[in-house]
């Protein structure tokens, strides 16, 4: 079998789909030597293709008139044609399926979020017109949608009914950070500034910074948190006002990473006391679940996903609510018992999320499909 994949956000710095598709399929590679796999993408891929023998890579260049995504929409399938590749499974891995693909090609759509809906000014212009355009009728198209978390699931049924309607549909959860358990940690490659931070008592977001990610409310909550904890934000800037990333910035009682590597996000996650997801909507919440599986005591909004990830009340505020958010965040620290209880659930719950588990779901969801 052949299963073609939208490799495109197996870019170098990667973030969301990025990560979960490197990940997933790594594992996938690993246990699955039967079928072959060919990465589809229009840019450079950062992925050990030469770990593996049953994958390959094949480039694709956009054009003036079909540019970026919608070169991969409408011209893809033309593409591949024409090189004579006919996929028994197409893997959309970025919520879009390209058009014209032939109907005997099975094709697989993850969906993580509806952000698009639910907070259309949380995403560029650009990815807006393109969803808009075409989620839905990707869906239409799909024979399968997997999606990361009960909650999708539940709005997929309720944003695009009659789209998804008679379609295999699979909740399949994400795994966490593969490296967060090993017990030795490269901290000789961390920066003087993580370095200097993770010797000090801090909490820890990390995510890109956009307005769906809600670091307005640890922007407004350090200053209060000032003498007890500090507050570290990590993540590239992605489409945030231009005030709030000066506030970032300028902010007393709050240090500001940008984007950190991966050893440095391991490091900062099993030295932090806390770490904090206040988003207003997560598709799954994957930052959560690489802290809970580093040891760490997690804090997140009590909304959409987190709420099914973190299923632990007293790990729950109210979303945009800074008040709430200190209160239980002092509340949990300067509680001894309540801290050591709330550790143990984290470490306990971040244990039930395996990359292994999620590329077993995936192989069998491509297998179902298979005539």
């Amino acid at each position: 079998m052949l299963i073609a994949v939208d490799a495109r956000p197996l870019v170098e710095q990667r973030v969301g789909f990025g990560n979960m598709l490197y990940n997933t399929l790594s594992e996938l590679l690993e246990a699955d030597k039967e079928n072959e796999y060919l990465l589809l993408s229009d840019r450079e891929i950062f992925f050990p293709v030469e770990k593996y023998g049953n994958v390959s890579v094949k480039r694709y260049k956009d054009n003036l008139l079909f540019p970026k995504s919608f070169f991969y929409v409408f011209r893809l399938a033309a593409f591949l044609k024409r090189n004579g590749i006919k996929p028994d499974v197409f893997w959309g891995t970025e919520h879009l399926l390209p058009f014209g693909l032939p109907e005997e090609t099975k094709k697989v759509l993850i969906v993580c979020d509806f952000t698009h809906i639910r907070f259309p000014g949380s995403t560029t212009k650009y990815n807006l017109l393109l969803l808009k355009l075409f989620f839905g009728p990707s869906i239409q198209k799909a024979d399968a949608v997997a999606c990361i978390s009960q909650n999708t699931e539940k709005e997929l049924e309720k944003f695009y009914p009659k789209q998804s309607r008679g379609k295999i549909i699979r909740t399949i959860y994400l795994g966490g950070e593969p490296a967060c358990t090993e017990q030795t940690r490269a901290e000789e490659n961390l920066s003087d500034k993580v370095k200097e931070i993770i010797n000090e008592r801090y909490i820890l977001f990390v995510g890109t910074i956009e307005p769906r990610k809600n670091v307005s409310l640890l922007i407004k909550a350090a200053p209060r948190l000032r003498d007890k904890v500090h507050v570290v934000v990590c993540g590239k800037i992605g489409w945030e006002k231009e005030s709030v990333v000066n506030r970032l910035r300028n902010t007393e009682n709050l240090t500001y990473l940008n984007y950190v590597s991966a050893d440095e996000k391991r490091a900062l996650l099993k030295h932090c006391v806390c770490q904090v997801q206040p988003s207003l909507y997560e598709g799954f919440g994957l930052p959560v679940v690489e802290s809970m599986q580093s040891g760490t005591v997690t804090l997140v909004a009590d909304n959409s996903s987190l709420r099914e990830i973190v299923e632990m009340e007293e790990l729950r505020f109210r979303t945009v609510d800074a008040d709430d958010f200190c209160n239980r965040l002092e509340h949990i620290l300067n509680d001894s018992a309540l801290y050591c209880r709330a550790k143990a659930y984290c470490d306990a719950r971040g244990k039930q999320f395996d990359w292994k588990k999620t590329a077993r779901e995936f192989l069998r969801l491509f297998t179902e499909i298979i005539p």
